[in-house]
């Protein structure tokens, strides 16, 4: 499980563990960033992954006319990262092993 805030992650984990007898992994990480992908690297090492759900993404805080946005750099990239950057630099990490096991859909 791989997303921002920790607490939240650890609970998800808990219950996920508690309710379908599993083992699971928690990785803290703010998409927004693209120096996260070698701290998921290390996180992922050794575990067997077969289908990668991609579940982030971010928009706006409220409805906002795009020349009205304040730091409108910083909001474009924070996006870009999480909806775009994310899903390419996550395939990549855990694509190859996955056909190599012929795993995933």
């Amino acid at each position: 499980l791989i997303s921002r805030t920790k607490s939240k992650l650890d609970d998800l984990a808990k219950d996920i563990e508690t309710r379908f007898n599993v083992e699971t992994k928690v990785i803290a990480v703010d998409f927004t960033r693209v120096d996260i992908y070698d701290t998921i690297a290390r996180g992922l090492a050794g575990l067997d992954i077969g289908t990668l759900v991609n579940n982030v993404g971010m928009s706006y805080e409220h409805p906002e006319f795009f020349g009205e946005l304040e730091n409108p750099d910083k909001q474009i990239m924070d996006q870009v990262n999480c909806n775009v950057t994310s899903v390419a630099r996550m395939t990549s990490l855990v694509l190859p092993g996955m056909v190599a096991k012929k795993k995933g859909i």
